[in-house]
């Protein structure tokens, strides 16, 4: 729906991410039914080990031999020859059955790894075609459950090892922000402590964003896959090419006042935000958000994804003919423009106008929007961009999910600045197009100067506006809002270039926010690598972080299916 303020980013490929974490369950053969439970399980050496010139087969042919130089006569003696030959037989048969069992229960245990969500007939039909090796429904199932108490266990161990994590980013990122929220316990001298939150915001990209001269952020929450759901949620700001800046990103327990405000807290501390900071935040009204953002910044400037609005609408009333009518009075920059709009939509439906003035237009109407984040955006999709970006990264642990979040990070700034190579002038390729859409059709424009700082510009339609040479202010708000030139603006300046005593460069009226150097100097700021689990620093805290407390995830739970 908004066109000329669409947020895109740059492609990303995170296919190969891969976290490295040692891990204590080591692989195991699962039993079919048709060996005793003890049967011993042999590795591939183990087995190739057994051959003719092993010392165990040199030993078993000395006895052979030495008990036939008895009495072949002996009925003891051929019995005990024959019953020694079929015991190793059969050893070597069950050896090899069972090392046969064990890599095909690695076979099923790599495939549900690879896909967690995979039916159980999709396994064995894959063995069928794949191996031509039947295998039972209750292997599978085994199998599959034998993944899923290895991924637990792999859970309950990252989160052992979350506080040395920390301390790594720590260490290699500087002025890196980590904190990490537990339950509340009645006991101080219990040795655990129940994870609840973290809170990340990297020290570069805490540079990069004050870098991007633009106080606008985005907020949102995603739901976290696996055992132990939770909520990831994301502060995301824009660059000077209106591409996404990532900020700050935190798992929490849910999406509540507690967290949203714990979150807003922490990210206040490192924006050096008070409460009477006037910064502008934009979400989709998550649950417990706006409380949370009223009690700690009742200043700033608050708005709501439109296209939340609209869906809201939709529901209420169960048209789709709303969007244009709110799509319309939203992008309205004058209050009068504004009125006149809700007058056509009260006129098309009075009652779905009416739920919308109780909404406050200061948080959805460019009309009443200030120009301080120099962006006039509608839509929250900044944090949807970046939320679809880390989809994957959500259905990990937590360190995992922590690391795939910040080794996109990584990659996207590095891919970020093989794009900055390509863009030529002195603006950012974005500002660059905004600036030459509004220049055309500014032949048509009159602008007649009153002796001062103001010039009152006409167009063929007779309306007319002024502009604030001073100020760089237009009443139609348009340079206000975004900082670049409306078309009012630059006719005024192509006036003003025909006095030959004045050198004008209409790019020195475009805000600072958009020039390439200073998309390059918000992108100077790089994420550091940092090293693997051996080498990280030991946390030197006395208690042991432990799983999370159990919650239900929001939403219908499932029915069990009736068994006859």
């Amino acid at each position: 729906m908004d066109e000329e303020n669409n947020i895109e980013d740059v492609d990303v490929d995170m296919a190969d991410f891969f976290l490295n974490v040692e891990s204590d369950v080591e692989g195991a053969c699962i039993n079919d039914g048709h060996e005793p439970e003890d049967m011993e399980v042999m590795n591939n050496e183990e087995f190739e080990s057994l051959d003719e010139g092993s010392d165990q087969e040199r030993e078993r042919r000395a006895l052979i031999k030495k008990l036939g130089k008895e009495k072949r006569s002996n009925p003891e003696s051929d019995w005990f020859i024959s019953t020694l030959n079929q015991t190793h037989t059969c050893l070597l048969t069950r050896k090899l059955r069972a090392c046969t069992a064990s890599l095909i229960c690695k076979k099923i245990i790599d495939q549900v790894e690879a896909d967690p969500k995979i039916p159980l007939r999709a396994i064995q039909y894959h063995f069928q075609k794949t191996y031509q090796v039947g295998i039972s429904m209750d292997k599978v199932f085994r199998a599959k459950d034998m993944e899923r108490k290895h991924v637990t266990a792999e859970y309950t161990k990252l989160f052992e090892l979350l506080r040395d994590y920390a301390l790594e980013l720590q260490a290699t990122n500087p002025n890196t922000t980590v904190k990490i929220d537990v339950c509340p316990n009645g006991n101080p001298a219990s040795p655990t402590r129940q994870f609840r939150r973290i809170y990340v915001c990297l020290g570069p990209l805490k540079k990069g964003f004050k870098a991007c001269l633009r106080d606008l952020v985005g907020l949102d929450g995603a739901f976290m896959k696996g055992p132990f759901p939770g909520q990831v949620l994301t502060t995301v700001g824009l660059d000077s090419n209106t591409g996404i800046y990532p900020l700050a990103y935190a798992i929490v327990e849910s999406e509540n006042t507690g967290s949203w405000k714990w979150f807003l807290e922490n990210l206040g501390d490192d924006l050096e935000l008070g409460s009477n900071s006037n910064y502008t935040f934009i979400s989709d009204r998550q649950k417990g958000l706006q409380i949370a953002v009223d009690q700690l910044f009742p200043n700033v400037e608050h708005r709501y994804c439109i296209r939340h609005i609209h869906d809201n609408v939709r529901k209420k009333w169960g048209q789709t003919e709303y969007r244009d009518h709110l799509w319309r009075c939203a992008s309205a920059t004058t209050i009068p423009e504004l009125e006149n709009l809700m007058k056509d939509f009260s006129k098309y439906d009075k009652e779905a106008c009416q739920w919308l003035k109780q909404i406050p237009p200061v948080h959805w109407a460019r009309s009443h929007f200030s120009g301080r984040a120099v962006f006039d955006v509608l839509i929250s999709n900044m944090c949807e961009v970046f939320n679809g970006k880390i989809e994957k990264g959500r259905e990990k642990p937590v360190i995992s999910c922590l690391e795939f979040i910040r080794e996109y990070l990584m990659k996207r700034i590095c891919n970020v600045m093989k794009a900055m190579k390509k863009a030529k002038g002195p603006l950012t390729p974005t500002a660059t197009d905004i600036l030459g859409a509004r220049k055309k059709g500014v032949s048509q424009y009159i602008a007649r100067w009153n002796g001062e700082n103001k010039y009152q510009v006409t167009d063929a339609s007779q309306d007319q506006h002024v502009v604030d040479v001073r100020n760089q202010t237009c009443t139609c708000r348009k340079w206000e809002l975004i900082g670049i030139p409306c078309r009012h603006a630059i006719a005024t300046l192509n006036e003003m270039s025909k006095d030959v005593e004045v050198k004008l460069d209409i790019y020195k009226w475009v805000h600072n926010v958009y020039w390439l150097e200073t998309w390059q100097e918000a992108y100077s700021f790089k994420v550091e690598p940092i090293k693997g689990r051996p080498m990280c620093p030991k946390s030197n805290c006395p208690t042991k972080l432990i799983l999370p407390p159990h919650r239900t995830q929001v939403g219908r739970p499932k029915k069990n299916k009736k068994t006859k």
